[in-house]
């Protein structure tokens, strides 16, 4: 993380930099907006070093005390809550519920018809 090659960096670690950006970043700001524009750059460029070197700390660590990261997301092998799949969980809860009634749903839309009413007249 070197302030003065930063343009160069942020390029390499950006690929998708629209044109003016990449222009910017060679020539340099020429108006108060360009300088903002630039400014923001610095500060993504900043943010991404900062989580690079981080990232570099935490793995160098992990390794050196022989722990594997904890946290590694390309691991296939998720777990699963109490040895169930999310789909066996919903299926067990469904067999649990009560199915609304027919008067339970009138009572409800009957509810909700009140509701609108209510805030149409709180609406004048």
């Amino acid at each position: 993380m070197n302030d003065e090659n930063w343009k160069e960096e942020f390029k390499r670690w950006k690929p998708d930099l629209k044109p003016f950006q990449i222009k910017l970043l060679d020539k340099g700001a020429e108006s108060n907006s360009q300088t903002l524009l630039l400014s923001d750059m610095w500060l993504e460029w900043k943010e991404l070093a900062a989580k690079k070197k981080l990232n570099q700390i935490t793995t160098e660590k992990l390794g050196d005390m022989g722990i594997e990261n904890p946290w590694n997301e390309d691991d296939p092998e998720k777990p699963t809550p109490c040895g169930y799949v999310q789909i066996d969980i919903d299926d067990q809860l469904l067999n649990k519920v009560k199915p609304l009634s027919l008067n339970n749903r009138r009572d409800i839309d009957k509810g909700a018809v009140a509701k609108q009413r209510l805030n149409k007249r709180m609406a004048i």
